[in-house]
């Protein structure tokens, strides 16, 4: 690895947090005097008096360590990438490197100007249009007014905001506010970049600029950066390593498709305790709920995951009672809410109990297989709904059960 230009040695940070104490029980003569001197004041005025003149609840301070021990070195020319869930530390980590919190303990070095894209656009005013806002900006930055002016028009070039350039940012979208103060950032000459989430807004093909905009600024001007974001392709496409936070502290660094897998395996193996049960839910393809499908009828099958990191595959099977297997389908998964769904346009099996299980798999590794419920099948009873699937399984030709309706010929 290069010379470091970024160094961490057992950084903690802590805070306070004050809460109010639970109430004590009130003192009875206490209580019966306040309402005997003052039965004229409503309860709520009466408790603002109270707290006015040092009676009302007590507060007591409780300590929260956002980030215990932490120790790691970043080279020169490096994309380091910081992973883990909401509230593992990652944002407070990049708030310590940019100074704009002091560690509780431990020593943070660096070499070289820092750009701090953690908030765009903090400088903006609403009231100044964009053109004012990037001269504004680029001196909160810590550029010069020539500085800017020389970098003005590939500033505006890539924002994508020339039109605009003239109006309040007050009137501005939230994707072009955030695309002009992330140009003003991003062109600083800067030998070390901090970026945290900034590339969550915009559309796809300016968040692609924007990390091309990256890697060559690694590539060809040697910038160091320390990146953070949930879109973990991302993270994939540019970091060589990664740390892993977990509850502030670090639990794994190492290269980024390592570091990836780790935590992905362990966001999948919470979204379902092993203990917790899991039961897929029979509907109708509009979701209404079934107690049991006709045979050759639609259905949907609902798995319910919660929410599931991207880079996951689902797989759902049917199993018959013996434990033969039936079916097996997969999909892979986004980053989103679930439960997921798996329609069928005509269940294809005849009528009985069958067993249904769901596996959640990451990089090649099964995280999740558990049993999921049973499936039951009862004998169509004809109308609209049925198809010739159902024909077959209320008495079609063949055994077995798989409710298929072969036509034979000869020759």
């Amino acid at each position: 690895m290069a010379p470091p230009v970024v160094r961490f040695e057992g950084v903690s940070k802590r805070y306070l947090i004050k809460r109010q104490a639970a109430a004590q029980p009130p003192d009875p003569a206490l209580v019966q005097r306040d309402r005997g001197a003052h039965s004229d004041l409503g309860p709520r005025l009466w408790s603002g008096i109270r707290r006015v003149f040092g009676r009302g609840p007590a507060q007591i301070s409780e300590e929260v360590w956002a980030l215990r021990d932490i120790s790691f070195e970043v080279g020169r020319g490096e994309v380091f990438g910081i992973v883990g869930a909401n509230g593992a530390g990652k944002s407070t980590l990049l708030k310590l490197l940019s100074r704009v919190t002091p560690p509780t303990t431990g020593w943070i070095g660096m070499k070289g100007r820092l750009a701090s894209l953690l908030e765009v656009g903090t400088g903006f005013h609403p009231e100044l249009t964009g053109r004012e806002n990037v001269y504004l900006n680029g001196v909160i930055l810590g550029l010069s007014r020539a500085d800017i002016r020389k970098r003005f028009d590939r500033i505006v070039a890539f924002s994508g905001v020339e039109r605009y350039l003239d109006t309040p940012v007050k009137r501005y979208s939230s994707g072009m506010y955030v695309r002009l103060a992330f140009s003003v950032a991003a062109h600083l000459d800067h030998e070390l970049m901090i970026v945290d989430e900034v590339l969550a807004v915009g559309d796809a093909s300016f968040r692609e600029r924007c990390l091309s905009l990256i890697e060559t600024a690694v590539r060809d001007e040697g910038r160091t950066v320390l990146f953070v974001s949930h879109d973990l392709s991302q993270i994939e496409r540019l970091a060589h390593r990664a740390l892993l936070l977990e509850g502030g502290r670090m639990k794994a660094i190492g290269k980024t498709h390592a570091i990836v897998g780790e935590y992905l395996s362990g966001a999948l193996a919470n979204v379902l305790d092993s203990q917790s049960p899991l039961a897929v839910r029979l509907e109708t393809p509009t979701g209404d709920p079934l107690v049991a499908v006709p045979s050759g009828a639609p259905c949907s099958l609902v798995i319910p995951l919660g929410s599931v990191p991207g880079h996951a595959r689902a797989e759902l099977a049917i199993d018959d009672m013996h434990g033969r297997r039936l079916w097996t389908g997969s999909t892979w998964l986004a980053e989103a809410e679930l439960p997921l769904r798996c329609t069928f346009a005509a269940l294809p099996l005849t009528a009985g109990s069958y067993r249904l299980r769901v596996a959640l798999e990451v990089a090649g590794q099964r995280i999740i297989e558990r049993p999921a419920g049973d499936l039951d099948v009862i004998q169509s009873g004809g109308g609209a709904e049925s198809s010739s699937l159902a024909t077959a399984a209320s008495g079609g030709d063949g055994d077995g059960p798989l409710a298929l309706a072969p036509v034979w010929s000869r020759g």
